[in-house]
């Protein structure tokens, strides 16, 4: 009898569900989360390039939600969206901030 794999001795975390939208934006973009179990989650906004942190969101014990966030006073470029449950990386998207459109 073989000894059990390893990846089976502990339950998998699940990871979360994510998304960003819209991915392109001269305001605000929303994210979406949904989780199986209630953790604490950063969401992280930072440059690319330059890998500066702008802005970020700590939610203690975080199951689900909508979160809206206006990008609007951020200089034209593009940004990594990144999320963090209980400190390890789940998420890492890129976020376009473009000047708004002149009427």
């Amino acid at each position: 009898e073989r000894p059990a794999d390893s990846s089976q001795m502990n339950a998998p975390i699940e990871a979360p569900s994510v998304g960003l939208y819209p991915t392109m934006s001269s305001g605000a973009t929303t994210l979406d989360y949904f989780s199986n179990t209630a953790e604490k989650v950063t969401v992280r906004f930072v440059s690319d390039p330059g890998n500066e942190l702008v802005e970020e969101h700590v939610y203690e014990n975080l199951k689900e939600g909508k979160f809206q966030y206006d990008m609007s006073y951020l200089p034209p470029q593009r940004y990594y969206v990144q999320v963090y449950v209980k400190g390890k990386l789940v998420f890492n998207k890129r976020l376009r901030v473009v000047a708004p459109m002149n009427r």
